[in-house]
């Protein structure tokens, strides 16, 4: 468990290791090639999951594809109110940040060039992963826009995203994160501060306009 644990990925895409494990390329003498097959194994459970929730999305409340993978079908309703109650006491945070996530979503089914939602978290991949799929935000936010700071830091999975999107494109970073907000701005990069949910429905009136 704990090699797992070292082996934490920023990226999903970290995962796609078929060519180098053929060559042998990832011995490391704690686990081998045999422990890089797991890992990526693991993570390729993860996308399949993540791509089957998302192709299945709810209108409100919590992923029903994904409670019923993890055989609770018979708690749905306690685990919806749960989520409600949980809604209720961060005054709508979720619900208001779902409606920005999909004017984005809409735009990238139009441009994917152009546009997408990418979602940098402080806390490990999965845990990151598994946060998405409890929201229901899953079909607004592709996996592999998801990325984790807790090995690299922020900066560099900053730097990372707009080595893969493009100097050229315009970046906001949206945040409640002072760390963050911080960074974005050493970078030059826009940020969108999120205080309240109010802050949320600015943002979602700006996006319209």
């Amino acid at each position: 468990m704990k090699l797992f644990q070292e082996c934490e990925l920023c990226n999903v895409e970290d995962a796609a290791l078929e060519d180098s494990l053929n060559d042998g390329a990832l011995v490391d003498g704690r686990g081998g090639v045999e422990m890089m097959r797991r890992l990526a194994s693991k993570y390729l459970a993860l996308r399949q999951l993540y791509l089957e929730c998302a192709l299945k999305p709810d209108v409100q409340g919590c992923n029903y594809t994904l409670v019923e993978r993890c055989g609770m079908t018979s708690q749905k309703e306690e685990i919806n109110e749960a989520c409600r109650q949980v809604e209720l006491l961060f005054g709508g945070r979720t619900e208001a940040a779902r409606r920005c996530l999909e004017v984005v979503a809409q735009r990238t089914a139009v441009s994917s060039e152009k546009y997408a939602n990418v979602v940098v978290c402080s806390d490990p991949l999965v845990a990151a992963v598994a946060q998405l799929l409890l929201a229901g935000l899953a079909p607004a936010v592709p996996i592999e826009n998801i990325y984790s700071t807790s090995k690299a830091g922020r900066e560099a999975v900053l730097d990372r995203i707009q080595n893969r999107f493009g100097k050229k494109c315009s970046y906001v970073v949206i945040t409640s994160n002072p760390d963050t907000n911080n960074v974005a701005r050493k970078e030059s990069i826009p940020v969108w501060p999120i205080v309240t949910t109010d802050d949320f429905e600015k943002l979602y009136t700006a996006q319209s306009n």
